[in-house]
């Protein structure tokens, strides 16, 4: 039968309704529960693998996927820099730092208030696509970076307020952004002091809210960096754009190993901070095996707090510079 008869067989019933009676009628139909249908994905033998099962999205949503409870942006690059400059917090976890949602809770609260999670981390990705059947794309926040910096407000100066780990970190940046064509100041610049589990900076906000800079650039250490980038969103009136950039523009201005594109895209970043400082990054990145074993217990769900949650100072630096 063509779809033209079954559509004619289907409005059958409802012929000599009255007006009252479809009035109700769409109501009901309103209040009809549209859950989606799960997709089922099957080994190339045929039988079924149930470890591959997902909810097909909706149209809505299929920008996003909630990971261990966040709400993960899975669109392109250049969308997720459009979103993020629109104002609030941005964060792009790795996969070590992904692990402190059971430990620490005020690294859980920063990733839950985030007005924009990315997937900066290559191992996530690869390994919920090859867990759940899905096609997740990841944005790096490399490549965050750099599409951020070709933005038109990034060529006016005070644009911006950097936020450095060390006082080496924030000469290299200024030398590399005016190597650039970027017109900073130094006055742009903040080193940012050590901090202790419960991040605050009250001089950073007083900063920010007199300056009035349309973005503020982290780029401390993960697991700091998106606590203090929600402490700011909390407390800063001027309401920034705020990214979490971490080590990405030390790729870029030679405090961290450089890493080419093609390795960047290849998600390979992690070999070459290995391979250049051993000692280390290779015991980190180790750690993040350990991720598998959540994302396989929990999936979309939100792990459970350990009740001795609590976390040393992961972040040295040296005195604030004005």
């Amino acid at each position: 039968m063509g779809n033209a008869g079954q559509c004619a067989e289907i409005s059958q019933p409802l012929v000599g309704l009255n007006a009252d009676e479809l009035a109700r009628l769409a109501e009901d139909v309103k209040k009809w529960p549209l859950k989606p249908e799960p997709v089922r994905k099957f080994r190339k033998n045929g039988t079924y693998n149930r470890w591959m099962t997902l909810n097909r999205p909706t149209t809505k949503d299929r920008a996003y996927r909630q990971i261990l409870g966040v709400r993960f942006f899975v669109g392109n690059a250049q969308k997720a820099v459009e979103i993020g400059a629109r104002g609030g917090l941005v964060v792009m976890p790795a996969a070590p730092a992904l692990l402190e949602l059971m430990r620490d809770r005020e690294y859980r609260q920063a990733l839950l208030g985030a007005d924009l999670v990315v997937t900066d981390s290559g191992f996530m990705v690869r390994f919920w696509n090859m867990m759940m059947g899905d096609s997740v794309q990841r944005v790096s926040g490399l490549k965050y970076l750099k599409l951020l910096l070709t933005r038109p407000e990034f060529q006016q100066p005070g644009a911006a307020l950097w936020i450095m780990p060390t006082q080496t970190s924030l000469e290299r940046c200024i030398y590399w952004l005016m190597a650039q064509g970027h017109p900073v100041r130094r006055e742009d610049f903040y080193v940012a002091p050590k901090y202790a589990d419960n991040v605050a900076d009250d001089v950073l906000v007083k900063i920010v809210n007199q300056s009035k800079p349309a973005h503020v650039i982290i780029g401390v250490g993960g697991g700091v960096q998106e606590k203090l980038g929600f402490y700011l969103k909390r407390h800063c009136a001027s309401k920034p754009a705020i990214h979490c950039i971490g080590a990405a523009i030390g790729f870029l201005t030679g405090d961290q190993v450089r890493i080419p594109d093609w390795a960047d895209q290849w998600t390979l970043g992690w070999l070459f901070r290995c391979w250049a400082n051993p000692g280390r990054f290779v015991p980190r990145y180790a750690k993040a095996f350990q991720l598998s074993a959540v994302l396989c217990k929990y999936r979309t769900q939100l792990p459970e707090l350990e009740k001795a949650a609590s976390t040393d100072d992961v972040y040295l630096s040296h005195t604030p510079a004005l």
